[in-house]
């Protein structure tokens, strides 16, 4: 179908096609079509505000004020996660507010203790909703497309050494940040969403051996990962996902967290977490539970979120867009990658 039509409020150098309520303008408009156009859609649609996140503000330990049922409440927030508001008012009872409601609630005081499990997860939902909505690669682009150009003229062998020195400086940083030799880092290999790990408190326990699924496997409650001293930083991002056909990768999430922390050495030490391997770690259901963040969550978490040492980072997807270079070889993605999680990790870490 051919749309024909004359607009005599706008300049003749703007041509405006309107399809089911959105615009397509064809050429250049001068600054005063320009200026005529924004106001004549303003005038239709209005301008709007944008809205402030609701995870924000409001952490865990706040004193809160807001209507109930015509009658005015007061109480504490007790925990705020991505979706929802708990509250416990004066009153005795508990309170729910969606967390777009949060525009209702009033806050009166700021949180004094901000050591607690809920005010810690609060705050690594925080800076992970600051980092999606952020864009680091602007930061970045200009000084990995110059480094993927050098590795492009390597041979093979250079290639190879190149990339494994720089996964070791980027692993050597967080050592460096956070006083600790080894790392684990865990990918979403049978799925899981970026925000998921952080609202239901960490990695969860599961048989999640994939043999399960077709009897036999492992029935140990267990969480995989990667070590940082059995497998280097590009190897376990070059690691192919042995469920899809042509190697693609182990995820597109990625969480690190210290090996050799307070957590997990208690862990061992009280036999809550047994038989470590190069790949996993098993653990006790029971002694799980008991653990503070899965008190507080009500689930079997393994590794705590409050134990990453920066929100989960999203890996590979899109890369080649964001880079800017078109085409690259899988080995020039691992590259971008590292230097990524390099910049993510120094921005949002702990």
């Amino acid at each position: 179908m051919k749309f024909t039509t004359r607009h005599t409020l706008l300049p003749a150098t703007l041509l405006v096609l309107l399809i089911q309520g959105g615009a397509v303008v064809v050429g250049a408009p001068s600054a005063r079509a320009e200026s005529c156009f924004t106001r004549f859609f303003s005038s239709i649609f209005g301008k709007k505000e944008a809205t402030p996140d609701p995870i924000l503000g409001l952490a865990p330990g706040s004193r809160v004020g807001f209507s109930s049922k015509g009658a005015r409440v007061e109480g504490e927030v007790i925990t705020h996660s991505f979706e929802e508001i708990k509250i416990r008012g004066d009153d005795g009872k508990e309170y729910r507010f969606k967390s777009k409601r949060a525009g209702e609630l009033t806050e009166l005081t700021a949180p004094t203790d901000r050591g607690s499990v809920a005010y810690r997860l609060w705050e690594l939902r925080k800076k992970t909703r600051l980092s999606e909505q952020s864009d680091l690669w602007p930061e970045i682009r200009s000084s990995v497309q110059n480094e993927v150009e050098q590795v492009r003229l390597m041979s093979k062998a250079e290639r190879q050494t190149y990339l494994e020195r720089v996964g070791d400086e980027v692993v050597g940083k967080l050592k460096q940040k956070y006083g600790h030799e080894e790392f684990g880092f865990h990918f979403n290999l049978h799925g899981g969403i970026l925000e998921e790990y952080v609202d239901r408190g960490g990695i969860m326990i599961s048989r999640g051996d994939i043999a399960l699924n077709y009897g036999g496997g492992d029935p140990n409650y267990k969480v995989y990962f990667f070590r940082s001293s059995n497998v280097s930083l590009y190897r376990l991002l070059s690691e192919g996902n042995p469920q899809l056909y042509g190697g693609g990768r182990m995820g597109h999430v990625i969480m690190a967290f210290p090996y050799d922390s307070d957590y997990i050495r208690k862990g061992m030490k009280e036999k809550g977490i047994l038989r470590p391997s190069t790949i996993s770690l098993d653990f006790d259901e029971e002694w799980v539970r008991k653990q503070e963040v899965s008190r507080h969550t009500g689930s079997g978490v393994g590794i705590p979120a409050t134990e990453f040492v920066a929100p989960p980072a999203q890996v590979f997807v899109g890369l080649r867009g964001k880079v800017g270079m078109g085409g690259l070889s899988r080995d020039e993605e691992t590259l971008a990658t590292m230097r990524y999680l390099e910049h993510f990790w120094s921005t949002y870490g702990r």
